[in-house]
């Protein structure tokens, strides 16, 4: 900040300079160059001092306020501290209340501080800070900008980043102030009950539309399955071999598995064999109208054991019975019936 000790200096310089001029004048010059010097030179310096004391002046006045702002920052620091305290503690807070429109979530602090949180009713939100001490902030560091004043500008500019540092800029510490802010923002805002309207047309036009896609899909989901089922239904005037290669190719080798045809006879049960990441595994393939039941499921669940296999794919154009379902069940036999058969070969695997 400024040294008082300057002004003064310079005072004595300007009283020095007109006693010179007057000594040199007197005793060097004659009597009308000595006043056409003192007609020029007096108001140079007359107005030279009023400039310096009118900057010294406006120093000292941003040196006062920086002096208040700095105390004000160090009140707030104080308060934003107390009020991280009491957020540890309990998050909610202590009361609301309502004005113009505008919820006011109000924090006890101690007995006399409070710390407040606006919310606007457009989106629940905190709105953010634009208290008196920020409005004087941008105004000072505008007034020492214009004074070159760089030194108070840095200082400035380290306190104000030591309020930032702490966080919970959307808090406010004065009621009065708070509702000045509202205000000022509800002018800005549109109509409650309109604004809600608006909203409402919003959600329920995406629900509308979230709905009538799903409703396509389901129903495409719908048409491609019975399509499907249609396909499968023709997969019963194919020869027992060709079958085999029908599942050879549109199930297992779509999923990565390397397949190998046993021989047309005495294939003991095994159809297809599988290999998948060191897995061996095996497949029997029927083309049945009616139910596959529990006896055909036990026989292959006997090829399995034999063959020491991981797991075993029991494929069928048909369905499978009641028993042959609970049979399977906790057994390592994985059943694919018509309804699979038709979800897989339309990609749906749910």
């Amino acid at each position: 900040m400024n040294n008082p000790t300057k002004g003064c200096l310079s005072g004595c310089l300007t009283v020095s300079i007109y006693f010179l001029l007057f000594v040199f004048g007197f005793y060097l010059l004659d009597i009308n160059v000595f006043l056409g010097i003192l007609y020029f030179a007096l108001p140079y310096f007359y107005f030279k001092k009023k400039k310096d004391d009118k900057k010294n002046m406006e120093n000292k006045e941003v040196e006062n306020k920086l002096s208040e702002i700095i105390k004000d920052i160090e009140k707030r620091k104080k308060l934003l501290t107390q009020l991280k305290d009491r957020l540890k503690i309990n998050k909610k807070p202590d009361r609301t209340e309502e004005y113009k429109d505008i919820t006011m979530e109000i924090y006890e602090l101690d007995q006399n501080t409070i710390a407040i949180q606006i919310l606007t009713w457009i989106d629940q939100k905190p709105v953010g800070y634009s208290g008196s001490l920020y409005t004087n902030i941008e105004k000072l560091h505008s007034d020492l900008t214009s004074l070159k004043r760089y030194d108070l500008i840095e200082m400035l500019d380290e306190k104000t980043k030591e309020l930032e540092n702490i966080g919970f800029n959307t808090f406010y510490f004065d009621l009065t102030e708070a509702k000045d802010y509202i205000d000022f923002v509800r002018i800005f805002l549109k109509d409650k009950e309109e604004a809600l309207a608006q909203r409402e047309l919003e959600l329920r036009k995406r629900e509308s539309v979230h709905f009538l896609a799903k409703a396509y899909k389901q129903r495409k989901n719908t048409t491609t399955f019975k399509q499907n089922l249609s396909t499968i239904d023709g997969l019963l005037n194919l020869t027992p071999i060709e079958f085999e290669k029908w599942v050879k190719t549109n199930i297992f080798e779509k999923e990565g598995w390397t397949v190998t045809e046993t021989k047309v006879t005495g294939d003991g049960g095994i159809d297809l064999i599988l290999s998948k990441n060191g897995e061996q595994s095996i497949a029997q393939c029927k083309r049945f109208r009616n139910t596959v039941g529990e006896p055909l499921l036990r026989d292959f669940y006997g090829t399995m054991i034999s063959e020491g296999v991981s797991n075993g794919y029991f494929i069928t154009t048909g369905l499978f019975s009641l028993s042959a379902l609970k049979f399977a069940e906790e057994k390592p036999i994985v059943l694919i019936d018509r309804r699979v058969l038709a979800q897989q070969l339309g990609g749906d695997k749910t």
